[in-house]
């Protein structure tokens, strides 16, 4: 039985909530990522032809809070109590608000795909009443939480989309030092913080310098044989000419 999350190729977006999830309760999955010319292909096949999608044993389950809430589930994410748990729903679907805000002249597949451009400093002022509304309510916990001063999906959740929104928008948070320190905290969680350096497109360091060392290693390697080879050779030349006027007869020197 092996998990499997149907998204995008190299975007994280809807579906990185849910990887959050999976690294921090260290649960197995497979991404099968599409590449965005075949997907007029493939979107049949899928629950209201849409993606994310979750699949296991060939069943599928879209919508990406239904898939964050299953895996949140599983890891007794989701709150101590019924009050707790309408809390956390609540933080959670202020996700969906915040894409929904930045719906106009295609903010979102802006911000989701990195690009850069004149468009940031409006994307910060859509999201400037949400920072301000959490900013302020985060300084009635003990910093780190949303609900309960404990561990919600809501935390992993909330803090992945503020922490990749900060990536994309320059200096976004930069008015809102509490909303900082609780991304941080949350990333540095023991699982989140390993995939946040080898997983996350919006997070590659490690990842692209044993790529960059990777690759070094290969052309020194290369190097090492071409010169070996070209050693050998210039050998040979010396000991055939050694050879050659070795045979020649002494009375014709």
């Amino acid at each position: 039985m092996v998990y499997k999350l149907h998204y995008f190729e190299g975007l994280g977006a809807r579906v990185e909530p849910a990887r959050i999830l999976l690294a921090y309760g260290k649960i197995p999955y497979e991404m099968v990522e599409i590449p965005f010319e075949k997907w007029p292909e493939v979107k049949s096949k899928y629950p209201n032809e849409k993606i994310p999608v979750l699949e296991l044993d060939g069943k599928f389950v879209p919508q990406s809070i239904a898939i964050m809430r299953y895996f949140a589930r599983k890891l007794h994410l989701l709150g101590k109590d019924d009050w707790e748990m309408a809390q956390a729903d609540a933080f959670v679907y202020t996700i969906e608000d915040t894409i929904t805000a930045l719906m106009p002249d295609m903010l979102i597949r802006k911000i989701a795909t990195g690009q850069k451009g004149e468009y940031e400093k409006e994307a910060a002022e859509k999201l400037r009443p949400f920072l301000e509304r959490l900013e302020k309510h985060l300084k009635t916990t003990n910093g780190e939480n949303l609900v309960g001063n404990h561990l919600t999906w809501a935390d992993l959740c909330v803090a992945d989309c503020w922490k990749r929104y900060g990536v994309v928008v320059p200096n976004l948070l930069d008015d809102f030092p509490a909303v900082r320190r609780f991304s941080d905290a949350v990333y540095a969680l023991p699982g989140v913080k390993e995939y946040s350096l080898f997983e996350t497109p919006e997070f590659p360091t490690v990842k692209y310098i044993i790529f960059v060392f990777f690759i070094i290693g290969a052309v020194v390697l290369a190097l090492c044989v071409l010169a070996a080879c070209i050693v050998g050779l210039i050998k040979d030349i010396v000991e055939w000419q050694k050879l050659r006027y070795s045979q020649i007869p002494e009375d014709t020197v």
